[in-house]
């Protein structure tokens, strides 16, 4: 059962702390010896056993988290009200081939012309969303923590890499991701991942991790995705159009000097 498991989960992290004090006082994260005591405890076979039971225990919030993922799969960063400059697209009016790397891309929201990588022709934070994905191949909490912590540093390179890509960036400016900004990031990242029995993948992350490593980036990152999943489980359809719809027009209206109250998703 969950209860028997998550009392060995326990002893095996009171024991690991008790008798290797130096990961107590370490970043676990960087923690060799750490994790060569993790991989050999739970290898695939034990792992698979061990995760079936939170497979279990979850069956019916996981079903309700996969079917309203998969009605969301075709939202756009304008559905979740992230902001304009960090959608990382743009519709294409007129595509003129610059050279077999540049292309030429019309804006939407002016008439200016931006020469533009076709890297950017992949789908909005592709990387982040392929990096999440990995997740389901790792054995071990701590494995399973880089994946959210690699993935949260995608975020960041994906929106640096696209600006730097943009020809006409000034280089002096510096794109800054507030957390009102990261968030409704994480969301659109987690709903294009779809990956299969996430809810159980964080349960067991929280239980198996050590308490050293809920102090850290890890578990910073862990709550946010633990929350980003909670916020998907109150999403309303309608309510992501209307937001849509009022994203876009605060992005033209700015162009313009106005400014307009967007709808709030609930």
């Amino acid at each position: 059962s969950i209860d028997n498991i998550k009392n060995f989960s326990h002893e095996i992290r009171d024991y690991l702390e008790f008798k290797c004090p130096s990961l107590v006082n370490n970043d676990i994260n960087d923690c060799v010896s750490y994790h060569c005591i993790e991989n050999a405890l739970y290898d695939q076979e034990i792992y698979s056993f061990l995760f079936s039971s939170f497979k279990e225990k979850y069956k019916q919030t996981e079903e309700k988290i996969s079917k309203l993922i998969l009605s969301f799969l075709t939202c756009t960063p304008a559905h979740l009200g992230i902001n304009r400059k960090f959608w990382l697209i743009g519709s294409i009016n007129s595509v003129e081939e610059e050279t077999s790397v540049n292309i030429k891309k019309k804006s939407v929201f002016d008439d200016e012309d931006i020469l533009v990588d076709s890297n950017l022709l992949l789908p909005p934070y592709y990387q982040a969303i392929e990096t999440l994905k990995t997740i389901t191949k790792q054995t071990n909490a701590s494995a399973k923590l880089q994946v959210l912590i690699k993935t949260k540093n995608q975020i960041h390179y994906c929106i640096s890499d696209y600006y730097n890509l943009l020809k006409n960036q000034n280089d002096n400016e510096e794109i800054i991701i507030g957390a009102d900004d990261f968030f409704p990031i994480v969301i659109y990242i987690l709903i294009k991942a779809n990956i299969k029995h996430f809810f159980a993948e964080l349960s067991f992350m929280e239980l198996f991790s050590l308490s050293t490593q809920m102090f850290g980036e890890g578990g910073y990152c862990l709550v946010t995705f633990q929350t980003a999943l909670d916020y998907i489980l109150q999403l309303n359809p309608h309510q992501m159009e209307i937001n849509a719809i009022d994203t876009i027009i605060n992005a033209r209206s700015k162009k313009l000097g106005r400014t307009h109250s967007p709808h709030l998703i609930k």
